[in-house]
């Protein structure tokens, strides 16, 4: 018995790869990554990679250019309302990045899983979602597919299909209760005409997320935000997905 719990230990340990320390599968999915030219991310190193090029993560890339300047607020009294059972509560929780990291890493095992897979522990926000969806009748197809190109990289949330076979690419953003469409001045040219909000940045990275895709099939999407007061979604607008085509372009 011994001799077994032995075993499966040393084949579950992490081992050495490229210089960092991986677990089987991971080596496993990035090897095979790079044999067939696919974009992919590199836990170890924390960023997403083509092969053996590392690309510069896109929304990163998105603040620098756009709004470098802005200062993420707090929701005011989005603790009191989730309630103190909220990982996200301000006593004793970790924070609203902690939670929106929760609840984004439930929804992708359930994503994964097409929606026929429940995490054993779900947060209330999760829950939400999964509910939203099927009111919506949006079936998830798959979750955090990673994008690359023009020496970019960074990962679409999720997938999905509506009932007439549409397709389509989600942002997920979790919280921002009261603040996701407060404005602090506007963005950066070419873009000045824009308010420099939650709202147009999660706009941005769900239209970079598309162009670097480049799949005629999904080819718009959906910003989907989850607070204490319910689940509610904005359709990709248009000059987003125009302002990064061409950004991308001027990248290159």
């Amino acid at each position: 018995m011994a001799q077994t719990k032995a075993k499966v230990a040393a084949k579950s340990k992490p081992k050495v790869f490229q210089g960092r320390r991986l677990a089987t599968k991971q080596i496993q999915q990035i090897r095979l990554a790079q044999t067939q030219n696919r974009p992919y991310y590199h836990p170890a190193q924390q960023c997403y990679k083509l092969g053996e090029k590392a690309m510069k993560g896109a929304n990163k890339w998105l603040r620098d250019t756009l709004y470098p300047h802005y200062q993420y607020q707090r929701s005011s009294d989005a603790p009191a309302r989730a309630g103190p059972s909220d990982p996200g509560c301000a006593k004793g929780g970790k924070g609203g990045l902690h939670r929106g990291k929760l609840v984004d890493k439930q929804i992708t095992l359930w994503a994964q899983a097409g929606g026929k897979y429940l995490p054993p522990a779900r947060h209330r926000y999760a829950l939400r979602v999964m509910a939203a969806f099927k009111k919506w009748g949006w079936t998830p197809i798959s979750a955090q597919i990673v994008v690359a190109g023009h020496g970019l990289g960074t990962a679409i949330d999720l997938k999905v299909r509506d009932q007439d076979g549409k397709v389509f690419a989600i942002e997920l953003k979790t919280g921002f209760y009261q603040v996701f469409d407060t404005p602090q001045g506007h963005l950066k040219p070419p873009l000045a005409f824009v308010t420099n909000t939650p709202r147009h940045h999660a706009m941005l990275q769900l239209a970079i997320g598309l162009v670097l895709y480049q799949n005629p099939h999904c080819q718009q999407g959906y910003v989907v935000r989850v607070d204490a007061d319910g689940v509610f979604r904005y359709p990709l607008e248009e000059w987003a997905l125009k302002a990064v085509k061409s950004l991308v372009v001027q990248h290159t």
